[in-house]
């Protein structure tokens, strides 16, 4: 992140790097790899423990909120320049037609196609009100921004609720803070269930809410249900109040279209469930299901024939496509048909949906790595998604139109006209994309950008509104020569078992061709690996892997300077800009080492440092044995500085709220004024971490 350079509003920002240039969408799905990312994600906020403590971010929330209650800008013209972040994009990525970020929730107003409310995997709720054409951010200074199911009340289309928490079993699906309630068709919020929904592993994901619609129309009295990791829960007073009704990790939930009071559940690793009242109790259906080697499961329910229903399962084993079951009974027997043709790799305890079309039981779609189709009851299925993203999270059909499907995917949303035949893009302004650390400027022209995203590559922006693709992948961290602009340096995730991983430079606009002479490419390492070019040489440059790698001729050879005594990967490294000869780097382990000889000695400086992931690293421009360092997690100091290399440390954490520091950023010029990306937005101090502002006008409180 850029505070006062290049603002974005965006899902999160963080970055990625690259190997040799692919461009076709296969390569781009073979190289996605959701579960290395838990690594990268989650376990950086709850390490040294397994689990986040529960409501740790709403407390942080809470605390910034009662700190600074006034808004935010005030506090910005008290300590510094006012300035207002606006939004560089991308809107719309230019692959996979035009595509966005990970998207896992859709609504369609129930009588006019054209109101759509979506929600993004940290980009919170939006809505458009012309069938796509715009859209409009509705929750970006809520709870959360994780967004896994948004519903429309059937009898009122004002009442919206949005349950929070992405639950897609991946590190960067984040958690959430309970069900966000609107009466007023987006404009304003309010929390519900923050008593049930935050109380372990951060907060609950939740998978589905369902709305009763016996009971709609009411915000007072309805019935609704929330599925979710923590179990599915009940209200019967529009969301204030909450009761279990069935434990476990509950992955998908639906309502009989022809009977309110018939309800079907999906639990992970257990299996279908159903409800004779309204949810109230619960008893197994899952005869010809196996009980044994399932994990996740999607269920979908036949609108001209409710007694047929279908469940797609996923394989404990390998996280391939189980099987797809169909029932003709409402749920008393399954029998598994053949499912020829249809897959989600081995990722379907990420990406996998179910829908069936609404005038034909036999005709059921399938979602998973891509849309697939399927007219002989899950028999043989055909692909229908060719053109859009990979990964698919929902599909659904528009409720006036049975030819009109809408896909989520990692890469936004997508609509057919001609059931499924052909797609379009409704991504042109949506702006969620997901980006890694190592934001990478242009030092002749500052419109020039480079950035790793979510699946969907490294970007480039050459000024509004145009962003291109650079690099296929997830993307990682970005550099580009800051004298003369000519090469830029790139990569993807990293992946020992895969010859596309390590650093990776284009020289005029050209190619990017892996660089990894002297690098051993088994290396266990971070899923996005830092890659940091000396502030005083363009030519020489970091890379981090479980070993901490130099070039001195821009990546042609790399040579390891200090892989003795690291615990864990490297997470981020420094040089210092008035002496080359002074690095520091971090190791996931929670170990800060610095060299003061460029690399020939090492001395390990972390003692009094917390135990926590660390995440980034910054010098003094003016004296190389001044340097801060940031942390992730909860619960201990974030930001510390030492000026004496690393021999003591402070605290500088003081007023900032307890919650993970991504990054951490010196003013050029003024050095003591600290920019900090934290979970829940930026702060700024003007007075070298004495106290903190939050640095947030214009910006949605999102990971940075």
């Amino acid at each position: 992140m850029l505070p006062g350079r290049s603002p974005l509003r965006i899902a999160s920002i963080i970055a990625v790097l690259a190997g040799e240039l692919l461009t076709s969408s296969a390569a781009t799905a073979q190289q996605d790899n959701p579960r290395a990312r838990w690594e990268a994600f989650y376990y950086d906020r709850a390490f040294p423990f397994q689990r986040i403590r529960p409501r740790a971010l709403g407390d942080a929330r809470d605390d910034l909120l009662s700190k600074w209650p006034v808004p935010q800008a005030a506090y910005m013209r008290s300590s510094t320049m006012v300035t207002t972040w606006q939004s560089l994009g991308p809107e719309g990525v230019p692959i996979f037609i035009k595509s966005s970020g990970r998207i896992s929730a859709i609504a369609i107003h129930p009588t006019n196609s054209n109101i759509i409310y979506i929600g993004g995997a940290q980009g919170g709720v939006w809505k458009t009100t012309n069938g796509g054409v715009s859209w409009t951010p509705l929750t970006d200074k809520e709870c959360s921004l994780a967004m896994g199911s948004i519903a429309i009340d059937p009898v009122d289309p004002n009442i919206v609720y949005a349950g929070t928490g992405e639950q897609h079993f991946s590190g960067d699906s984040y958690y959430g803070c309970g069900v966000l309630r609107s009466t007023d068709a987006g404009a304003t919020w309010t929390q519900l269930g923050s008593g049930i929904f935050q109380t372990g592993s951060g907060g609950a994901r939740i998978s589905r809410v369902v709305i009763d619609p016996v009971t709609a129309g009411s915000p007072v009295a309805t019935t609704v249900l929330a599925a979710s990791d923590f179990g599915l829960y009940r209200s019967t007073n529009s969301g204030q109040d909450w009761t279990q009704v069935l434990g476990g990790v509950v992955t998908d939930l639906l309502i009989d279209p022809a009977d309110a009071a018939n309800w079907y559940a999906a639990v992970r690793t257990q299996g279908v469930f159903r409800s004779l009242d309204s949810g109230q109790t619960w008893t197994a259906a899952s005869a010809g299901i196996p009980a044994t080697g399932v994990g996740r499961i999607n269920i979908a329910i036949s609108p001209s024939d409710p007694a047929v229903l279908y469940a797609s399962t996923q394989a404990t084993s390998d996280g391939s496509l189980e099987g797809i079951y169909r029932t003709g009974n409402g749920g008393t027997t399954w029998t598994k048909q053949q499912a020829t043709g249809a897959s989600c790799n081995i990722q379907c305890w990420y990406d996998m949906s179910l829908v069936v079309d609404p005038a034909d039981p036999n005709t059921v779609i399938f979602g998973g790595l891509s849309l697939y189709r399927s007219t002989d009851a899950g028999n043989n299925f055909t692909i229908i998604g060719g053109p859009i993203h990979v990964d698919q999270h929902l599909t659904v059909f528009d409720p006036q139109d049975p030819n009109t499907i809408y896909a989520a995917t990692d890469g936004g949303i997508y609509r057919s006209t001609d059931n499924g035949n052909t797609w379009s893009t409704l991504n042109a302004n949506l702006v969620i994309t997901q980006f890694y650390p190592g934001i990478g400027l242009d030092p002749i022209d500052p419109n020039i950008i480079t950035g790793g995203t979510q699946d969907n590559g490294t970007m480039m922006y050459q000024g509004a509104p145009v962003w291109t693709s650079i690099l296929d992948g997830d993307g990682g961290f970005t550099a580009i020569d800051f004298e003369s602009g000519v090469s830029r340096y790139a990569e993807r995730q990293w992946d020992p078992t895969r010859n596309f991983s390590g650093p990776a430079r284009s020289d005029n606009g050209g190619t990017f061709i892996r660089k990894v002479n002297g690098i051993n490419t088994t290396d266990p390492g971070a899923f996005i690996p830092p890659l940091v070019m000396d502030p005083s040489d363009p030519r020489t440059l970091y890379f981090g892997t479980s070993r901490l790698y130099r070039t001195y001729d821009r990546g042609e050879l790399w040579a390891d300077i200090g892989s003795n005594g690291s615990n864990g990967a490297v997470r981020a490294i420094a040089s210092a800009p008035s002496d080359r000869r002074v690095v520091y780097a971090a190791y996931g382990g929670a170990e800060v080492w610095v060299t003061l000889d460029g690399g020939a000695n090492w001395a390990l400086v972390s003692g009094p440092l917390p135990v926590r992931r660390p995440t980034d690293i910054a010098v003094n421009p003016n004296d190389p044995l001044t340097a801060y360092v940031t942390f992730s997690g909860f619960g201990t100091g974030h930001v510390f500085r030492t000026q004496d290399a690393g021999v003591t440390w402070t605290d500088i954490s003081a007023n900032l709220p307890d919650l993970p520091v991504n990054a951490i950023l010196l003013e050029p010029g003024r050095p003591t004024t600290l920019y900090a990306g934290t979970d829940l937005g930026v702060f700024i101090s003007i007075d070298d971490g004495l106290s903190w502002a939050p640095f947030n006008d214009g910006l949605p409180l999102v990971a940075v």
